[in-house]
């Protein structure tokens, strides 16, 4: 009885919270994510502290503080042993309980954020915290980052779940927990937040900004109070700049980075694949990546781990060429062996390994050549660890703080931010895909095309479609038909019964005029009803359905246009159209854009005679063969235009297409642009016998799908596509006049002044 009363008293707190925390929103994140910090900062040390135990268990008292002579004066067995046994209670634990622990956990995260709105399973924080301990204290090359990330990524998502929280602020707290746990393990508070933003949510938007930040400053605090008061992880000495031609070195350092982190990146996951072909149980394959690091490390025992006192030895300029050189290599191959094999860890210890060994074996080089210009390979060392970083992941801005906090030298700031930009740019220009987002794509996951898609995900149906559509009854006529949508240049018309209202199905204008030209030789066509005319359709929408489900059903059907019913009774209130959908994405991407603190623009500003002389010239050639001028009547001091100029040249390009293919041979095409009340207007006359009416239909077809250049096909180039992509511009597209005598065009976009003329 006192058991049931309790249960009882607990659901009713339970249930009152929840409604707390979800009716006050920003406040109740704010709160949330003190607690996530807390979490995360704890967790940061308990695993910490887990790593040395589990090192001291491997490998004898005293592995946990001064690992590599430790390992150096055990017998060969002890040192081969010790990762195999370690890959042998990671594999199956992996592999029959969290195949999510598999890997360097932020691509799962990533994955989460992305794909299920912020949720993971509550197991597996503290399964990657023991499988990630033992794989690191065994001697697997690997780093804390990944694990923490995933650690205090879920608990931060379990914390979400258990208040029943919608699937944006699950995610926030996601985030929050990964800033915590990034934040309480490096020192780093500005990194943690940074890391999330820029490399999980892949954005840095006020809402999520503030939650992440408190729980990044509260995980750090929270550490702080166990670890004691924290020096920089890396001792180093101060950077100083020999001469300003060190700028040009620190260029090459970023471009030497970018071809270190692509060698990185790829031999990763290429060893990955090669132990996923190879026949060997799968829980077996991470002692067979741990034997094969105990073999290489009897040579270079500085591999194990996360190598960090070798770092400093690097950083202070304190190893010659060839050890710098030979631990940069065997680092790579060791990280392959562990990541590849199937084990746990994360990626960032790897990186600035490799990064150090890197950076200062191309400071050593340089400084041989130009001893008085530059400083020694020290300083190459601090920021080849960034640069390297940046260019496999693809994050110069978390690279760039990250290694800040870790050495608290604000004089590298100048040549890091170079040499990180620089080495990301290149490794981007060479492939899109990054260390993170390469194991999505492995299994099928494109996150941009998912980003661009959850823009739009939680947009009801109610909220873009057209409401009080026009519509024909059953009873009428084709001749009425035809004047419908002759009058009024719509591609879809919903019929209803006459006497109930009642939905029946669709009629396409297309369907229409091929009905009417099969019969154009029945005297009774015009009289004749429409019901017979009509399409059904099969699945139907609902005011309360996401539009994302209206593109599904748009795509699987290859219709245009949708009817959209009310819940309560399936009456018809509306229609949708895949134009619509575009508009509403179009309109989420301004809107993110301006909660976004840093923002791109793929529009620029240019100026029209420019514009139409490329479209010209493009189809000079097509004009010629059939004899065809095309004579241009420009306004003097006409002002730019704003615009994304591929698309506004394929409009362009599809109008001169079609004015050449219906101008006679030897005709003129005339081109007038003018001003009139702030707006830019392009009239395009052919010299014709007009352009038919079927295909004038398709030009005012805001119903029909946006096509690329690649999708192309037959003689008629999809002028619908063009009245899409300039209504998202802000401008009109129309047929002023089409008779006997040609076609006119125009086009209108709006002319941008400049305020300082």
């Amino acid at each position: 009885m006192l058991k049931n009363k309790l249960k009882k008293k607990y659901h009713d707190i339970y249930s009152k919270l929840c409604v707390f925390i979800k009716e006050s929103d920003i406040t109740s994140l704010m709160l949330l994510a003190v607690f996530v910090g807390i979490i995360g900062g704890v967790a940061a040390v308990v695993f910490h502290h887990l790593i040395s135990i589990i090192k001291n268990i491997f490998f004898g008292v005293g592995a946990g503080v001064d690992f590599v002579p430790v390992i150096r004066s055990l017998p060969i067995y002890h040192r081969i042993l010790s990762p195999v046994i370690g890959g042998l209670i990671v594999g199956p634990l992996i592999y029959f309980f969290v195949p999510e622990a598999k890997g360097h956990g932020v691509p799962e995260v990533m994955e989460a954020a992305a794909l299920h709105h912020g949720k993971i399973r509550a197991r597996v924080a503290p399964f990657k915290a023991f499988i990630s301990a033992i794989t690191i204290g065994s001697g697997g090359s690997a780093g804390r980052e990944g694990p923490i990330v995933q650690i205090g990524a879920g608990f931060g998502s379990a914390l979400g779940q258990y208040f029943k929280l919608d699937g944006d602020s699950i995610e926030i707290l996601l985030a929050s927990g990964a800033a915590a746990g990034i934040s309480g393990t490096f020192n780093a508070p500005l990194a943690g937040v940074i890391f999330s933003l820029e490399v999980i949510m892949k954005n840095i938007k006020l809402k999520n900004f503030s939650p992440v930040v408190i729980a990044s400053v509260t995980g750090n605090a929270v550490a702080n109070l166990f670890f004691g008061p924290r020096q920089a992880i890396f001792t180093i000495p101060t950077h100083n700049f020999v001469s300003n031609w060190e700028f040009l070195f620190y260029i090459g350092l970023g471009l030497f980075a970018a071809l270190v982190a692509l060698a990185y990146e790829n031999s990763l996951y290429g060893m990955e694949h090669l132990f996923e072909k190879f026949k060997f149980p799968p829980y077996l394959k991470p002692a067979l990546g741990g034997l094969l690091i105990a073999l290489l490390a009897l040579r270079i025992p500085e591999i194990h781990s996360t190598g960090y006192p070798i770092m400093d030895q690097a950083l202070n300029g304190m190893l010659p060429l060839y050890l710098t050189l030979t631990f940069m290599i065997a680092k790579i191959l060791a990280t392959d062996f562990t990541l590849g094999s199937g084990a746990s860890g994360g990626i960032f210890a790897p990186s600035l390994f490799i990064g150090a060994m890197a950076g200062s074996t191309y400071g050593s080089i340089i400084n041989n050549f130009f001893p008085n210009i530059t400083a020694g390979p020290g300083s190459y060392a601090i920021i080849g660890m960034g640069a390297v970083f940046s260019g496999a992941a693809h994050a110069p801005l978390t690279s760039i703080v990250i290694l800040f906090e870790m050495t608290r030298d604000y004089k590298i700031f100048l040549p890091m931010m170079l040499a990180c930009i620089i080495s990301s740019i290149a490794t981007g220009k060479v492939q899109k895909k990054n260390i993170y987002t390469t194991k999505l794509l492995n299994r099928g996951i494109d996150l941009s095309v998912i980003d661009e898609a959850n823009l739009i995900k939680n947009i009801k149906v109610k909220e873009v479609m057209s409401e009080n559509p026009l519509t024909l009854y059953n009873t009428n006529t084709v001749a009425d038909a035809k004047k419908l949508f002759q009058g009024t240049f719509v591609s879809y018309v919903p019929v209803l019964k006459q006497q109930s209202g009642d939905y029946i199905g669709m009629m396409s204008y297309r369907n229409l005029m091929n009905y009417i030209e099969k019969n154009k030789d029945n005297e009774e066509l015009n009289d004749m009803q429409i019901e017979n005319l009509v399409f059904p359709t099969s699945t139907k929408i609902c005011t309360e359905d996401s539009i994302i489900k209206a593109l599904e059903i748009i795509s699987n059907t290859k219709t245009k246009t949708l009817p959209v019913f009310s819940k309560e009774n399936m009456k018809l209130v509306g229609v949708i159209s895949r134009s619509d959908i575009l508009d509403a994405y179009h309109e989420k991407i301004t809107q993110g854009d301006k909660e976004n603190l840093f923002t791109l623009s793929d529009k620029e500003t240019l100026k029209v005679e420019n514009l139409l002389n490329f479209a010209i010239d493009s189809v000079s050639k097509t004009a010629e063969a059939k004899n065809i001028t095309i004579d241009r009547e420009i306004e003097d001091n006409l002002p730019e235009i704003i615009v994304n100029s591929n698309k506004i040249l394929w409009v362009l390009n599809s109008l001169l297409s079609n004015s050449i293919k219906y101008t006679i041979n030897g005709g003129v095409i005339k081109i007038k642009v003018f001003t009139k009340d702030e707006k830019v207007l392009i009239y395009i006359k052919d010299e014709g016998r007009g352009i038919p009416e079927d295909v004038q239909l398709e030009i005012f077809n805001k119903y029909s799908s946006m096509i690329t250049r690649d999708n192309i096909h037959g003689e008629d180039l999809p002028l619908s596509s063009s009245k899409e992509i300039i209504s998202l511009h802000n401008g009109d597209l129309w047929v002023d006049k089409s008779d006997k005598t040609g076609t006119t065009f125009v086009l209108s976009l709006d002319a941008h002044f400049d305020e300082n003329e």
